[in-house]
C-alpha cells in the first residue's frame, strides 16, 4: 500500500529548520553541558562538538564563553575549530561556523548569569522545552499582566540582582538595560508586548553589533484555567528550543509574580496599570459587546455629551464630539476578537503617544480599563480617578439589558443565534462553506441562477433573490482562524461597496451576524429583519447536522479527531 503522504508533503519550515539531517553516529555526541547547549544552537556536526569536548576539553557554556575575546571570536571560531575537522570551503562547514559563531554570542549571555547556572546544577532542574505554572487562584489576568508590565520597567523592585536600570519605550518595544550585579556585565534588551496574545518577549542585544540575538525567552499569560507558561523560541521560524534556564529561578519568579498580583491589583484610589468592574450578571456576553460598540456611533445614549460626527477611516473611526465642556477629536479602534477598543485623542491632527483601552473580560463577565502606550503596547500609570472610567458601565450594563429583555425587530448591532447542540465545531463551519457554495441551502435564492467563482484571496458569487428578483454579487472571504466569513455585496460594476456582512462562529457554539464599515471594521446599524437572520441561523444549524450524521470515509470538508 502506498503511504498517505509521500516524500513531497514534507512541511517545508522543517526543512529550512533543519538543513541538514544528523547520521546515526552523530547521536553518540558526548552529551555534556556544553554539547547540550550546542545542539539546541543548531549545532549538528559530531565532529565539531567531539573535538570541542574532548580535545579542547570545554565543558560548559562558560568555558566556551570564555575560550575567546570579543576580537577573536569570529577568526577562531573558524581556525581553531572547525578547520581542524573539517573543510571549511564546503558549505555545511560554512553553516556550521556561521552557527557556532551566533552560539558563542548566546554563551556570553548565559556566562554573564553564571550564579543562576550555578543552582541549575545544584537542582539539575531546567525550563527545557517549556514549563506551565500551577493554576493562579489569588489574581485575575490583568493583576498577572499588569505585574509583567511593571516588572518589565522595574526588575531591581524584584529579586533581580541588577542595578543602573535604564528603560525608554521605542516603536514597537521596551528597550532596557542594566548592569548585572554579580558580573559587572551590561546587559541590554528588548522587550516586547503582545497583550492580546498575552505574551512578553525578551531579546537580548549584541553589545557589539547593537542587534537582536536569533533567540526569545517568552512569557506567557494563559486563561482556562489561569496560569504562566515560560519558554525559548527561535525569532527567525518561531520554533521552540531547549531552554537551559533553572526551573527553581523560574518558579520563584513565578511566585514573586502572583504575589505582587495579589497584593497590589485594584488598590488605590486611581486606574493605574488597570481596574476591572464588578463581576455583570443577568445580560449575556454579546449584549454588553453590542452596547459597547453602539456607544461609539450613539454615545449621546450612554454619556451626556453633544456636536458629535464621524469619519470613516481605514482601520479605525475618526470621532468629533463635545462632552464635559471639551470639544475634540479621537481615532477609535476595535478588535472583534479580543473585544477591545481603543481610543487615541489627536492634538494638532496628530494621535497622541498614549492610547485608552475598555476591554470585556468573560469569566467572570466584567469590563476592565487601562491605559498604555502606543508606541510598543505597555501599558502605562493612568492617574485617572477609578470612578471615572467605571461610571460607564452602568449605562452599558442597561442598554445590554434593553437588547436582551425585548425581541428586536432588526438585525441592528447584531445578532446572535441560540447555542447549537448536537454537532461539533468542524461540522458547523463545514456547513457555512457549503451554504457559500450552494446558498439555497441556507438563504431564499433562485438555484438555477447562481453561480460560484474562486478568485485570488476571495470568493465571487452571483445569485438571484427570489422575494425581490435583484441579482447580487458579493465577494466573500473566509477566515478559518477567526471562524469568520465575510460577504461584500459589490455595485452594478462590481466594486466592492462600503459595508460588508460577517457570519463569525463562536464557543461556546453559536453564530452570529453583524454589518460593519469595511473601512475602519466597526459595526454600523444593520436595518435588515430580525426574522431572516434567524431563519438563516437554523437553516445552516439544519445542514450541519446532516453533514455530521452523514459522515463517510472520505475526509470531505474536514475531519477532527476524537477529544
Amino acid at each position: 500500500m502506498a503511504p498517505i503522504l509521500g516524500s513531497s508533503c514534507l512541511c517545508p519550515r522543517i526543512g529550512a529548520r533543519f538543513p541538514h539531517l544528523p547520521s546515526p553516529k552523530q547521536f553518540f555526541v558526548a552529551m555534556s553541558a556544553l554539547g547540550a547547549f550546542l545542539q539546541s544552537n543548531g549545532l549538528t556536526d559530531a565532529k565539531v562538538i567531539n573535538y570541542m569536548t574532548q580535545k579542547l576539553q570545554l565543558e560548559s557554556v562558560a568555558d566556551f564563553a570564555s575560550y575567546w575575546t570579543s576580537d577573536e571570536f569570529e577568526k577562531g571560531v573558524q581556525t581553531d575549530i572547525v578547520q581542524q575537522v573539517a573543510d571549511v570551503s564546503l558549505p555545511a562547514s560554512k553553516l556550521q561556523i556561521a552557527r557556532l559563531r551566533a552560539a558563542w554570542k548566546v554563551a556570553q549571555n548565559q556566562a554573564a548569569a553564571a550564579p543562576v547556572a550555578a543552582k541549575t546544577a545544584a537542582s539539575g532542574q531546567v525550563v527545557g522545552m517549556g514549563w506551565t505554572s500551577p493554576e493562579v487562584t489569588t489574581s485575575t489576568w490583568d493583576g498577572l499582566w499588569e505585574a509583567l508590565i511593571f516588572k518589565a520597567r522595574n526588575p531591581q523592585k524584584f529579586k533581580m540582582n541588577v542595578s543602573d536600570v535604564v528603560v525608554a519605550d521605542r516603536p514597537g518595544y521596551l528597550a532596557r538595560s542594566m548592569t548585572i550585579v554579580p558580573t559587572g556585565k551590561r546587559m541590554q534588551e528588548h522587550i516586547y508586548a503582545s497583550e492580546r496574545k498575552g505574551e512578553i518577549i525578551y531579546r537580548v542585544v549584541d553589545p557589539e553589533t547593537k542587534r537582536e540575538t536569533d533567540d526569545e525567552r517568552v512569557i506567557a499569560v494563559k486563561e482556562g484555567p489561569l496560569r504562566m507558561e515560560f519558554f525559548h523560541r527561535h525569532v527567525s521560524d518561531g520554533y521552540r528550543s531547549f531552554w537551559q534556564a533553572p526551573l527553581d529561578s523560574v518558579k520563584q519568579m513565578v511566585q514573586e509574580l502572583v504575589d505582587y498580583a495579589a497584593q497590589t491589583e485594584g488598590k488605590g484610589g486611581v486606574v493605574g496599570l488597570g481596574i476591572r468592574s464588578e463581576e455583570i450578571k443577568g445580560v449575556s456576553h454579546d449584549s454588553v459587546w453590542r452596547s459597547m460598540m453602539e456607544s461609539i456611533r450613539e454615545p449621546a445614549r450612554f454619556f451626556a455629551c453633544s456636536d458629535v460626527s464621524l469619519l470613516e477611516c481605514k482601520g479605525f473611526v475618526q470621532r468629533k464630539i463635545t462632552a464635559n465642556g471639551e470639544t475634540y477629536l479621537e481615532n477609535i479602534y476595535c478588535d472583534e476578537p479580543s473585544c477591545e477598543i481603543v481610543f487615541r485623542k489627536l492634538v494638532n491632527g496628530s494621535e497622541t503617544s498614549v492610547e485608552r483601552v475598555v476591554a470585556l473580560r468573560t469569566h467572570p463577565l466584567q469590563l476592565e480599563f487601562h491605559q498604555r502606550n502606543v508606541a510598543d503596547g505597555f501599558r502605562v500609570q493612568w492617574d485617572m480617578p477609578k470612578s471615572a472610567p467605571l461610571a460607564s458601565v452602568e449605562a452599558f450594563v442597561r442598554e445590554a439589558q434593553r437588547k436582551d429583555g425585548a425581541q428586536p425587530t432588526t438585525v441592528s448591532y447584531g445578532i446572535t443565534s441560540d447555542p447549537i447542540r448536537e454537532v461539533s465545531y468542524d461540522s458547523l463551519f463545514a456547513a457555512v462553506d457549503l451554504s457559500i457554495k450552494e446558498p439555497w441551502r441556507a438563504i431564499d435564492v433562485d438555484q438555477a441562477g447562481c453561480s460560484v467563482e474562486d478568485c485570488d484571496g476571495y470568493t465571487l458569487r452571483k445569485m438571484k433573490l427570489r422575494a425581490t428578483g435583484e441579482k447580487v454579487v458579493e465577494r466573500i472571504t473566509i477566515n478559518e482562524e477567526m471562524g469568520s466569513v465575510t460577504y461584500n455585496k459589490c455595485d452594478p460594476s462590481g466594486r466592492p461597496g462600503d459595508v460588508e456582512r460577517v457570519l463569525a462562529i463562536h464557543t461556546p457554539l453559536r453564530l452570529e451576524f453583524y454589518e460593519r464599515s469595511a473601512s475602519s471594521g466597526l459595526r454600523v446599524d444593520w436595518k435588515a429583519p430580525f426574522e431572516m437572520a434567524r431563519q438563516t441561523f437554523s437553516n445552516i444549524a439544519q445542514l450541519a447536522k446532516q453533514l455530521q450524521s452523514s459522515s463517510s470515509d472520505f475526509v470531505g470538508y474536514g475531519l477532527a479527531s476524537k477529544p
